[in-house]
């Protein structure tokens, strides 16, 4: 057990497809109790996840993240230093529904010893009705961007964190309620900012991060890649794209900080082959935050960054 446990750690076995959140059940909840000295250490993958975990945390945790701006997850693997944060932390929270899949056996390693937790999992109990569906058992991982979806997250933090750390239980719950408060807050605001734009709304993306965004905020949204940045778009989807931009005379198409620009850019060069000129409305966070010196850097001002964006390019 100890071989395959190292073997797990160093390689994160990075061909696997498999998720925790998808259903398969590796990953149970723990047992273990927090007595170390605090802050306790937590261990986020994405800044989204870690953004919420330290608010809901406050100054009772140190919380560390393992993909930082412009890191696309649906293609990340750990690194040795990953696996040392990982392996020191006293909690581990990860976003699930498949939108880490590289790393999935460390997870279920991890989980032997210490609370790991899928925030999208809390959804599939709370909210399964909400997600979105993929092909076979596996769902949209990007819930982020339906505000409404992920404030339903907090109470699976709280609890998560309130079961390790009873002592800061009270805590736990009272910020997570704030910060259910904020991000309902900007829910308001960006139906009014996308309401702004005039009808038919579509929003064209790199990769199709944004149908949760779309239905939180009533705008039609199709992208040039799938819902994983592995799969590769096809000269068709380029020629059904470009149709559809030509049609609705769609003015802007939007690239995204965690993907390559090119077939945006080939985008952008169809539609001036058929007379139809399109500008780029700008970039969006997708897959991950801002640089951490904008606002974009924490969760509710990335999400504002791109209401803000999308509706000065269609308005």
């Amino acid at each position: 057990m100890g071989l395959c446990l190292s073997s797990v750690l160093l390689t994160g076995c990075g061909d696997s497809q498999r998720d925790g959140s998808t259903g398969d059940g590796t990953i149970q909840p723990s047992t273990a109790k927090f007595a170390g000295e605090y802050p306790v250490k937590v261990v986020c993958t994405t800044g989204m996840v870690a953004d919420m975990v330290a608010a809901i945390g406050g100054e009772h945790v140190q919380v560390e993240r393992l993909m930082g701006e412009g890191v696309d997850p649906h293609i990340y693997e750990p690194t040795m230093k990953d696996n040392t944060l990982l392996a020191r932390a006293d909690v581990v929270f990860y976003n699930g529904l498949h939108l880490e899949p590289k790393m999935h056996d460390v997870f279920v390693a991890m989980s032997r010893k210490k609370p790991v937790s899928a925030i999208g999992n809390f959804l599939k109990t709370s909210k399964p009705d909400e997600l979105i569906p993929l092909e076979g058992d596996l769902f949209d991982p990007h819930i982020w961007f339906d505000p409404t979806l992920w404030s339903a997250c907090v109470p699976g933090v709280v609890e998560t964190l309130s079961r390790f750390d009873e002592k800061n239980a009270a805590n736990y719950a009272s910020s997570g309620k704030e910060y259910e408060t904020k991000i309902l807050e900007l829910v308001e605001y960006g139906r009014e900012q996308i309401a702004a734009i005039p009808e038919p709304r579509y929003l064209i993306t790199a990769h199709d991060a944004f149908s949760y965004f779309g239905r939180a905020f009533d705008i039609n949204v199709s992208a040039i890649q799938g819902v994983s940045t592995e799969s590769e778009a096809s000269v068709g989807r380029f020629s059904e794209l470009v149709d559809l931009m030509v049609e609705n005379k769609i003015k802007a198409v939007f690239a995204e900080s965690s993907i390559n620009s090119k077939n945006v850019e080939a985008l952008l060069e169809g539609c001036k082959a058929k007379n139809h000129n399109v500008t780029l409305g700008g970039e969006l966070y997708s897959d991950a935050l801002g640089p951490e010196t904008s606002p974009a850097g924490e969760y509710l001002g990335m999400v504002r960054h791109n209401i803000d964006t999308i509706a000065a390019a269609l308005k």
